[in-house]
């Protein structure tokens, strides 16, 4: 088996690298990116992604809408939050909601490597 992942990011530069990043790793199935919560819950419906990685500010939008959406949806996605926006209210807000990981995009964008390895080890790639 191989991940499905669901990037949801407005950012093109962001997008890119994150594409760049994991077609290097292997064992991706398909990569499919969103940049609006709207484009974010037609994909995971009709994809079952198996990892989804979710900026937490779009343009105009909230992704905490998401993952309130995932939860509803009874996600078995491991969910990824990669964001600016990392002080403790929203590390805790998005952990009580269901996220698996929070990297602060400014320094910790490295680490979504050894997320994703350890995802795979988790779906017995």
């Amino acid at each position: 088996m191989k991940l499905k992942i669901l990037l949801v990011d407005d950012a093109a530069i962001i997008l890119l690298h994150l594409q760049n990043i994991l077609s290097e790793l292997g064992n991706i199935d398909d990569i499919v990116h969103a940049k609006s919560l709207e484009e974010a819950q037609l994909l995971y419906l009709t994809t079952l992604p198996d990892v989804v990685i979710l900026d937490l500010y779009l343009k105009d939008e909230n992704g905490i809408e998401f993952l309130s959406f995932l939860n509803n949806n009874h996600s078995q996605s491991k969910i990824i939050i990669l964001s600016n926006h990392s002080d403790s209210f929203y590390k805790n807000k998005c952990k009580q909601m269901g996220a698996h990981h929070f990297f602060d995009k400014s320094y910790e964008f490295d680490k979504i490597v050894d997320c994703l390895i350890d995802c795979q080890k988790d779906y017995k790639i």
